[in-house]
């Protein structure tokens, strides 16, 4: 029952259907299956024990797809990737490193193959390999940073659309006596929410909730996954209940959407309710 809470809640409790089925041509989906990969390749590692040709390739190439498709989330990634490593610290010295010759020379060149493609499309796009796509913009709200309202404006708050993301926060608290470094999931929450609270735009213009937290929601799955665990099943019942209502009510919101906020007024609760007719 919990798995099926976890893979439905993240995907109907988020923003993360609208970015799958209705605006598909961001990123954001697809750096979530690449998120999810990583995290399940490292998982199955630490569990299996050995490090094998296939799991590899797979992180390497993984890893180039990660770089290419937002470089930014290769900073992001560290905080859930650290705590993967440092809650399996114990697990190093036992796992085999069964790669050969061929794994690590396979493995390296199809990674490159994104990077080299993306340093090319740069050249011929903007006539030099490293480009920047944001020229002119910049983290200029950082002296003025809003978080109540990059968390819960109806202007693409990041809570108000992924309410899936509060559990987190759950799990932080619930966690912290016996597991004090689940605090880097909480770090990594609000590192992604003062990157993107200081920049220029922070809702990031159009979209269906905040977009910039999307693809994170591959990793922030492994706490939440924690609070669904320890949860009994009449306790899980009543949970199934309120995240159905909410899953429909998001639903219809997004089925409503018609691509960006009609408003001048990022606190237009007016117009969020009128997102909720059927």
């Amino acid at each position: 029952m919990q798995s099926y809470m976890l893979v439905l809640g993240i995907l109907f409790l988020s923003n993360l259907l609208y970015y799958t089925t209705r605006d598909c041509g961001m990123s954001h989906a697809y750096s979530f299956t690449v998120f999810a990969g990583i995290q399940y390749l490292l998982l199955k590692i630490f569990h299996n024990q050995n490090i094998k040709n296939i799991d590899f390739i797979l992180i390497l190439i993984l890893g180039s797809l990660l770089l290419v498709l937002r470089p930014l989330n290769s900073v992001f990634v560290i905080f859930p990737v650290s705590y993967i490593l440092i809650s399996k610290r114990s697990n190093f010295k036992k796992i085999v490193l069964d790669i050969n010759v061929w794994g690590w020379l396979l493995g390296f060149s199809l990674a490159s193959i994104p990077v080299f493609l993306q340093l090319g499309y740069n050249y011929y796009a903007y006539g030099k390999p490293i480009a920047d796509g944001y020229a002119g913009e910049s983290f200029s709200n950082f002296g003025n940073l809003d978080l109540m309202k990059f968390w819960f404006s109806p202007n693409n708050g990041a809570l108000l659309y992924s309410p899936i993301l509060l559990l987190v926060f759950l799990a932080v608290i619930k966690q912290w006596r016996n597991n004090r470094i689940i605090a880097f999931y909480l770090v990594y929450f609000l590192v992604i929410s003062f990157t993107y609270a200081g920049w220029w735009s922070p809702e990031l213009g159009c979209g269906f909730g905040h977009r910039g937290f999307t693809e994170h929601l591959a990793f922030f799955a492994l706490p939440i996954s924690f609070i669904l665990k320890s949860n009994s099943l009449n306790k899980l019942r009543i949970a199934q209940i309120f995240m159905l209502a909410l899953a429909v009510l998001l639903f219809i919101s997004q089925f409503n959407f018609d691509g960006c906020w009609q408003s001048d007024n990022a606190w237009d609760w007016e117009l969020f309710m009128r997102s909720f007719k059927p």
